[in-house]
Parts: structure tokens; sequence; C-alpha cells
């Protein structure tokens, strides 16, 4: 029987025994980082480190290839259901690999020019200012504790925990560079079953993601920092779903996608509101990101305006 024209063939999701394999690079990773936070010790040289992937473009290292290749291809997905949010996905948004530049050089500009709006793109062009100045300074609070975290790690060199860190980010690959593709709760609930399987403290689990999510930042390695706040957020610290909001809106180190974002911040913000502890200064912020997101898609019925063009000034 024909399929209509128009319609798209419905996603399938690997099996269980599957979808649990895609997680074994993830549990390598972390069994590197032995030990309680305080008391990490380093390995001269792992038996599974691989050489840091160079090459342009979304690449995937040799110690996942396998069951990277099991999980749809970003170009093979289809796009995320429309509904009320239409007008997101005609952004200019596209995928940048990650750049040196691409965080701090921002940051710098953003903070100097402050919120300039004009004619009538003068809401759109402050909530875009508002929500890179939250990104910028979401991304300073993360570097100052991961160098917090690190001081607590003195049995590790800086050498160790990036190698670390690099496995991590290269366990992770599948899921940060289909991350647009998939809802906020499939990813966590995927992410928290693994965490579950390790068993693994999760006060160790948070080291390592503050130690990479800084580290990511310093590096200037955009899906370094992915990796670590999904981490983290598996983890059980939804707090950090802002952080592959950021990622997802600005199109760094994963395909851009603009549904994907408000569904990721704003899981970030309802989980504040539910009580779950603010991170990454948010204490201080959360006002703001909540004004620069209280009309996006899912945040408030009846209010669902179009997200801003971070091309936009």
């Amino acid at each position: 029987m024909s399929r209509p024209a128009g319609r798209a063939r419905p996603r399938e999701r690997p099996c269980p025994r599957l979808r649990a394999l895609l997680f074994v690079p993830l549990l390598a990773a972390l069994a590197l980082w032995s030990g309680a936070p305080a008391g990490l010790r380093a390995e001269e040289e792992p038996a599974i480190r691989q050489p840091v992937p160079r090459t342009p473009g979304r690449t995937r290292a040799a110690s996942s290839a396998n069951v990277a290749e099991t999980m749809p291809r970003g170009d093979a997905m289809p796009a995320p259901a429309r509904g009320g949010a239409a007008a997101w996905h005609d952004l200019p948004l596209s995928h940048a690999a990650p750049a040196v530049l691409s965080h701090q050089a921002r940051c710098r500009q953003t903070l100097h020019n402050g919120a300039a709006s004009r004619g009538a793109e003068e809401v759109a062009s402050a909530s875009v200012q508002l929500l890179e100045k939250q990104y910028c300074l979401m991304q300073a609070q993360a570097i100052r504790e991961a160098r917090e975290v690190r001081i607590g790690l003195p049995a590790l060199s800086e050498r160790d925990i990036a190698r670390r860190c690099d496995d991590l980010t290269r366990a992770l690959m599948p899921q940060i560079e289909t991350l647009a593709g998939q809802a906020p709760d499939s990813v966590i609930a995927d992410l928290a079953a693994s965490l579950h399987g390790s068993a693994r403290p999760f006060d160790q689990v948070h080291a390592i993601g503050r130690s990479c999510l800084g580290l990511g930042y310093e590096r200037g390695d955009s899906r370094m920092a992915l990796a670590a706040a999904l981490i983290m957020v598996g983890a059980g610290q939804a707090g950090y779903g802002e952080v592959p909001s950021h990622h997802l809106r600005m199109g760094l180190g994963t395909p851009a996608g603009a549904a994907a974002a408000a569904a990721w911040m704003n899981m970030a913000l309802a989980a504040l509101e539910r009580g779950n502890p603010p991170v990454l200064g948010q204490e201080t912020r959360i006002a703001a990101l909540r004004a620069a997101t209280n009309e996006w898609p899912g945040a408030a019925p009846g209010r669902q305006r179009a997200p801003p063009d971070p091309g936009r000034r």
C-alpha cells in the first residue's frame, strides 16, 4: 500500500536493547573518572583513549563509530512538529561546528554593545540581546565553577581532566548531533537510565559535568559544553537545560533547532518553578530569562510569538 503524498515516514526509535548499546561509550568514558570527586586519581594512559577528531564538520570517534551509525543522522531526521511554532522553522539558523571565537568573541561584543533595539524590530532585538547576555553570564559562571572543581581534584592534572572530557564528548556525539530532533524528556530519560546503570555516585557525576562544562567554554568547544550539560540534566539537575537551549538557538556545536531550543528552556524554567535548585547563577538571572522567553512556544498559552532571530540586531 503506497504512502499518501506529503506524509513523512514516522520516526522509529531504536529497540530497547539497541538504545542501551548507544550509551556503552558513555559508560566507558565515565569509568575513567575513578573514586569520589576529592579522590579521583590520574591514569597514565587510559585503555580506550582515542585521538580527538580534528576534521571539519560532524565527526565521530572510532570508539563510538559503530553505535553512532545506529542513530538517525541529522539530515535524515524529520523536522519537529510545527503547530503554533511554525515561524521558528523559517529562521536563518544553521549548523555551526565548534569554533574558538564563537564564545569569547560573541560575549565580548554582546556585553560591550548592550541591548540595542531599533524600529519595528525593537522587541525582538531587545529579546535577542537579553538572551545573549544570559548566555554570556551563564558561560562565565560555568568557567568559574569548573576552575573551583578542578582545584579540588589535586590528583588529576589539567591534561587528565581534558582527556576525560574529550572521551565524554565523543561518547555523547550521537545525542549531540541529533539534539534538535529529540524531545528533552526523551533525551533526559535515556541519559538518566544510563547513569543509573553505571552505579556512579551523583556527586561524582556533578563534578565531572561541572568540570567539562567550564572547560568546554574555556577551550571554545561547544560540543564538550553540550555533553557536560546533558550529563548534568540526566543526573537530575534540570536547570542545566538552559545550556542546550542557548546552543540550539544559536547553532553552537549542534544543528540549530528553534523549537527544540524553546522546549529545553521551558523545561528548565518549569523545573525551577517546581523547586529544582538554580544553577549557573540562575538565582539572579531567572527573571531575565523569563522576560526574554515568556512568549516562546509552550511558555504561556495564547501568547506564543515567533522567537527572536539571533542574526538580527
